[in-house]
């Protein structure tokens, strides 16, 4: 729902579909209520001809992990995990925004890849989570559906990549002079066209996986960007985060299952297979949190 301001006003005089004074008033003070792509809580606030007054209909996230300083949820496929430069385009952290008073970034997904995705909620995680992502302490899992490639079952990939434009749309691309790329991938499932893969990036480049994947012949299914073949979307999925609780001093292990959308392409039967995999390493499981490097 959206109106363009004709006049001077304040925010709860505009008139937005069959929302009452009231019923406005209250999207407001939920952070519902949008001008010129800014959350606004203050139904007083003068609003003026020209502004864009947007009501967000709410996004359904699920959380895998919430305590008092983290949030881990499962993103969406479709939507940005930040604003992007369209300020009316909704995004994950405005919508977390109308639910937590404080809320921090230190990572994001690309628009189509769904999974895990960890939120700061309270200022005072801040320094530690900044931490784990700058020393490698985060340790991230990612499934695949790729084209089928003749490739060992287990591989490392080291490249330097540069960011680059391709037919207007920035990207990455393999070049000497690049920043430094690692990952480890894992074969779980070969089929006559297509395979499963575990991938762990150690570092966290721009489109690092499907760049990476790519320039080795074997780009994902829907990830036309870098050669693979057309689909509805990118089947990439951020499967897994483990990491040790900077307050708590406790291992973590929080996972979110593959979508179902993956069913259409491995069957009901493998994707029940892999999601019980995911679920067995959930919060309690001890890992190793020592760097990657």
């Amino acid at each position: 729902m959206k109106i363009t301001v004709d006049r001077e006003m304040r925010l709860d005089q505009c008139v937005l579909g069959d929302l009452s004074r009231t019923q406005l008033r209250a999207a407001i003070s939920e952070g519902a209520i949008r001008v010129d792509g800014k959350i606004v809580r203050i139904a007083s606030k003068k609003v003026y001809p020209g502004s864009q007054v947007v009501r967000t209909q709410d996004i359904a996230i699920e959380a895998l992990y919430q305590d008092e300083s983290i949030l881990v949820i499962n993103k969406p496929q479709g939507i940005p995990t930040q604003p992007t430069v369209d300020p009316l385009r909704q995004n994950i952290f405005h919508e977390l925004q109308k639910k937590h008073t404080y809320v921090g970034l230190h990572h994001r997904l690309d628009r189509d890849t769904t999974g895990v995705l960890l939120f700061t909620i309270h200022e005072r995680a801040n320094a530690w989570v900044a931490d784990l992502f700058a020393n490698r302490q985060i340790h991230k899992t990612y499934l695949a559906i790729a084209k089928k490639a003749s490739i060992p079952d287990t591989m490392h990939c080291e490249d330097y990549l540069e960011r680059t434009k391709k037919n207007g749309i920035s990207c990455m691309r393999v070049a000497p002079h690049g920043q430094h790329a690692t990952m480890d991938l894992r074969v779980l499932h070969r089929a006559q066209s297509w395979m499963l893969l575990e991938l762990s990036p150690h570092t966290g480049r721009m489109h690092q996986i499907r760049i990476q994947c790519a320039h080795r012949g074997f780009p994902l299914l829907g990830d036309t960007l870098y050669g693979g073949e057309k689909a509805d979307r990118i089947y990439l999925h951020a499967g897994k985060l483990a990491f040790m609780h900077g307050e708590m001093k406790k291992d973590l292990v929080v996972s979110a299952p593959l979508p179902s959308y993956f069913g259409r392409i491995m069957g009901a039967e493998k994707l029940r297979e892999v999601n019980i995999g995911l679920a067995s390493h959930e919060h309690n499981e001890s890992i190793d949190t020592k760097s990657d490097t």
